[in-house]
């Protein structure tokens, strides 16, 4: 897509310390939509050390990154976070994180310390199978 667009496309990202939202588990009826509940970040991620500074959100913007210096060559090395879509691989962790270059996977990374999953509507309700619900 990146050839295909170039600037005129952003690619926004979102990560989080803990909390809920509601996905398709691997391996389940695609129907099926669960709530998912995540404990705080594991210490091994970006999204823990994002955490540690204490801030309900924040917004890094990649695009004003300056292209040298230690903040440049430190987000050049690979970071894990969790992989979180529409699918959620859980307890299969080597599909429930993934490293990633950020800079090079984002343009904007949106962190939020805590989440709660989204309220289904009545249209959605009808279309999927929300009693996986807790």
């Amino acid at each position: 897509m990146n050839y295909e667009f170039g600037n005129e496309m952003i690619v926004i990202g979102t990560i989080l310390n803990k909390g809920g939202f509601q996905a398709r588990k691997y391996g389940a009826d695609q129907n099926e939509i669960f709530e998912i509940k995540l404990d705080e970040a594991p210490e091994d991620s970006f999204e823990y050390l994002v955490s540690q500074l204490n801030m309900t959100s924040l917004v890094i913007d990649f695009r004003s990154l300056s292209e040298e210096g230690p903040v440049y060559e430190w987000f050049q090395e690979k970071r894990k976070i969790r992989n979180i879509g529409n699918t959620y691989f859980e307890g299969i962790d080597r599909l429930s994180s993934i490293e990633s270059v950020l800079p090079n996977d984002f343009d904007i990374l949106i962190y939020l310390d805590e989440t709660s999953r989204a309220i289904p509507t009545e249209g959605a309700r009808e279309k999927y199978n929300f009693k996986a619900m807790k």
